[in-house]
């Protein structure tokens, strides 16, 4: 059984909430390739949700290549990589985001740059060279 909570008052869609915590938990390694994810009744009825609701959200998974359906047997969870990359592209398009309003908010960057690097170093350096 995974472990999914839905945040009733997040202005975020219930779908994507679901969509969100199972790419999470993929790449923390709790669901693994090949993992066989809850039915969609099963996981609609854990989560008090429709179940068309948990049917969109896999679709959108299926969507992305971040799981795979076998006919009569269910959902499955495909390779990290490509989760990987899909949860990159949507951070760096965040921090794109962000940089472009600081910019047009006339915020420096030379203000920006310092507090990447001080998150870069909170985190003893991790990452900072890739």
């Amino acid at each position: 059984m995974i472990l999914i909570r839905i945040d009733p008052y997040s202005r975020s869609p219930i779908y994507e909430q679901v969509i969100h915590r199972i790419s999470e938990l993929i790449m923390v390694g709790d669901l693994k390739n090949g993992d066989k994810l809850p039915s969609v009744r099963t996981l609609a009825r854990d989560l008090g949700v429709n179940p068309n609701t948990v049917q969109k959200a896999y679709a959108e998974l299926e969507r992305r290549r971040i799981i795979y359906t076998v006919s009569g047997k269910g959902n499955f969870v495909g390779e990290r990589d490509v989760v990987s990359r899909q949860v990159s592209d949507r951070l760096l398009e965040s921090l794109r985001e962000a940089a472009v309003a600081a910019r047009n908010n006339a915020i420096p960057y030379q203000t920006v740059a310092t507090l990447v690097e001080r998150v870069y170093d909170e985190t003893d350096g991790e990452g900072k060279d890739e």
